[in-house]
Formats: C-alpha cells, sequence, structure tokens
C-alpha cells in the first residue's frame, strides 16, 4: 500500500487509475527486512520506534498503535524511496515541476525551487534524479505477465 502510494504520487495518477507495481517483490522483500530488521547488528527502526513506545511522555497525547503505524508506514515509506533512488526531497522538486508545467526547463525547476525552499538547496543530479524515478523494470515486467493472464 506504501508503495502504491508513492507510485501514485511519482506518476501524478489518481486513486481511479490502477497503479502498477513500482517494486518486484525481491525489492520489496528488501525493503521490509530493512525496516524490520537493520542492516547491522540488533538495531532496526522498528527497534527503535519500539522502544520510544516504552518512553510515557511518546505516548502520553497519542495511541501507542497509532504512534507505532505511522512510524512504521513513514519507515517503509522512506525505505521504498531509497529503494527506487528517489532523494528526499523528490516530490517537494515533482510538486514544483507539475506547476510549472510540461514545458519548463530544468534550470527553471531548479531555480523556482531553491527560491521556495531556499534553506535547502538542489542541485542538477538530485532534480534529475527527482524526475526520473519510474518503477523497476522487473515490475513492469511482472504487471505485464499478470494482465497478460488475466491474473
Amino acid at each position: 500500500m506504501v508503495a502504491t502510494s508513492i507510485f501514485r504520487e511519482v506518476a501524478d495518477v489518481d486513486e481511479t487509475q490502477l497503479a502498477p507495481a513500482l517494486l518486484d517483490a525481491q525489492q520489496l522483500e528488501v525493503v521490509v527486512t530493512e525496516v524490520l530488521y537493520g542492516t547491522s547488528g540488533a538495531d532496526s527502526r522498528i527497534l527503535r520506534s519500539l522502544d520510544r513506545c516504552l518512553d510515557p511522555a511518546t505516548t502520553r497525547k497519542v495511541d501507542p498503535i497509532r504512534y507505532l503505524t505511522t512510524q512504521v508506514r513513514r519507515d517503509l515509506a522512506d525505505q521504498v524511496r531509497v529503494a527506487i533512488g528517489d532523494p528526499q526531497v523528490g516530490p517537494r522538486i515533482r510538486r514544483i515541476a507539475r506547476a510549472l508545467g510540461t514545458g519548463a526547463s530544468l534550470e527553471a525547476i531548479i531555480d523556482r525551487y531553491n527560491t521556495v525552499h531556499p534553506s535547502d538547496r538542489i542541485s542538477t543530479t538530485r532534480a534529475i534524479r527527482a524526475l526520473t524515478v519510474a518503477p523497476s523494470i522487473e515490475s513492469t515486467a511482472l504487471r505485464d505477465v499478470f494482465e497478460a493472464h488475466d491474473v
């Protein structure tokens, strides 16, 4: 569900359109593993969230289940963006590009972004990465196989 919402944001499609997979099954498994178990040692994003839940100040004003659900969704979204190569500022760059319209040059998008977000100046590389994010070839091929067989 997280990957689908990210795809919709990247591709600028609404909820009525069928969203293809952004990641294939193996890539999605890596994302989930990263969030649940981390990359090294016994530290992971989910364990840090659980530790924060043990602090009474964390859950004084919010339901612990809601807190954990929000944290897990955010962590999964961050990791999906890493997996597809989307920079952290990708959504803001694409929003500005859409507002400027189809004919906007890369320089115009970067200049507008740097004007709107002066403390977060972007480079050409990050802008290009944000504007060229797409589903993986494997996930697209898998979707095509399912559609061909009416699965």
